[in-house]
């Protein structure tokens, strides 16, 4: 092979890297130099608010709780009885009704059973363990004895 001189090398080498280029750009069009200098402007949006770190509790369907309330009180009123005295223990009626056997839920479901037989005499206890999720009368019996020998050993004290 024959050696290439110095001035030779460096035309070839750039004749090469000019078909390069050329090859390269085959395909492209240039972009005109409007398209080039076009500017785009970023609109400034204001912040985003801060969030409330203490937000109410929203509820929906509080309109459709109280109609319910509104009809049960007008065609139920024993379960109405039970549903008013499940607020003022601090339960909701499901929890009530429910299966739990946490001891103050138990406390106020006997409670409310022996409320309910004092205030309705004539219901009876098949009937009022129906409206407490399906339980039995001897259930509803063994509760009432209970909140009866609780109220005589004056561990449970009620205003008239």
């Amino acid at each position: 092979m024959q050696q290439l001189q110095t001035s030779e090398y460096d035309r070839l080498k750039a004749h090469y890297a000019d078909v390069k280029r050329r090859i390269e750009l085959a395909g492209r069009k240039p972009k005109p130099a409007a398209e080039q200098a076009k500017v785009y402007y970023v609109r400034e949006y204001a912040p985003a608010p801060k969030p409330e770190w203490k937000r109410k509790p929203t509820k929906f369907n509080e309109h459709v709780n109280a109609w319910q309330a509104w009809v049960i009180k007008q065609s139920q009123p024993r379960k109405q009885f039970v549903i008013d005295r499940c607020v003022v223990y601090g339960y909701t009626y499901q929890e009530i009704i429910g299966t739990s056997r946490k001891r103050p839920l138990v406390l106020a479901r006997q409670i409310i059973q022996w409320e309910l037989k004092r205030a309705y005499p004539d219901v009876s206890l098949p009937e009022i363990g129906r409206m407490f999720g399906g339980k039995d009368h001897s259930t509803i019996t063994s509760s009432l004895a209970k909140i009866n020998r609780l109220i005589e050993e004056g561990e449970l004290i009620f205003r008239e």
